[in-house]
């Protein structure tokens, strides 16, 4: 049932960057988050396909949009 919602989700996503203007170039930037671990580093690049936000870092990736003030997001 859960793959089915990310699947749906993947297909909406990649509808509204079909649909949408020309992809803008890539950002490059660097996350960091504070775990029971310690601190981590990670890179991403990240770009923007109409209003959809596509993301990809060593971990996997990242699809996200804005609903009104909103920001709905999905880790792949």
């Amino acid at each position: 049932m859960a793959r089915a919602r990310v699947s749906c989700l993947v297909l909406v996503g990649l509808v509204l960057a079909a649909c949408a203007a020309p992809v803008r170039e890539p950002q490059v930037g660097v996350n960091m988050g504070v775990t029971p671990q310690g601190v981590r580093v990670t890179p991403n690049v990240a770009t923007n396909v109409g209003g959809v936000r596509l993301g990809v870092n060593p971990y996997g990736g990242r699809i996200s949009t804005r609903v009104g003030g909103v920001g709905i997001g999905i880790g792949l």
